[in-house]
């Protein structure tokens, strides 16, 4: 297994959520219809990369303590190239409405976030409630997803496909 630090690991979570931003903010520009529910929800992992990147610095500077070893740097980078797969097949054209928010659920549900806990030690009370933000904003962000979905699910048509947009 890579050994890595957890500033390192910190690092690559940091990107993942900045990978999802722009997964988000490209079906923002593709499927203009949805435009304001995919603005939303890449600005939402936005703000979960400054708050990674911020626990990151606490971590370097040895206020925040870790368990080691319980997220794969590989898996993480997994999810990446697979978030950034994603996103050049919107930009080509290659995702339906249906399975754009599919893709979406699908990474989400699968996203380490859920795994945070499992990183941080929450008894620290100073950072007890950075990380209870994250993950409270987490549970609302799927949720909205979910409905959001639900709702594609009921009214769109699953074989229509966005066009590329131009100058992709």
């Amino acid at each position: 297994m890579e050994n890595v630090s957890i500033f390192e690991l910190l690092q690559l979570l940091e990107q993942q959520e900045l990978a999802l931003h722009r997964l988000y903010t490209t079906l923002a520009e593709i499927f203009t219809d949805y435009h304001t529910f995919w603005k939303k929800i890449a600005e939402d992992e936005r703000q979960h990369a400054r708050w990674l990147k911020a626990l990151g610095v606490k971590v370097k500077e040895g206020s925040l303590s870790v368990q080691e070893n319980v997220i794969r740097a590989a898996a993480v980078r997994s999810e990446i190239s697979f978030i950034n797969a994603q996103t050049d097949r919107a930009k080509h054209g290659e995702l339906s409405v249906i399975n754009a928010f599919s893709i979406a659920m699908s990474i989400e549900n699968d996203i380490l976030e859920k795994r945070f806990f499992k990183v941080f030690l929450p008894q620290e009370k100073p950072f007890k409630g950075a990380i209870q933000k994250l993950m409270q904003a987490t549970r609302e962000h799927r949720e909205y997803m979910r409905q959001q979905f639900n709702s594609v699910k009921v009214g769109e048509e699953t074989t229509s496909v966005a066009k590329p947009t131009s100058g992709r």
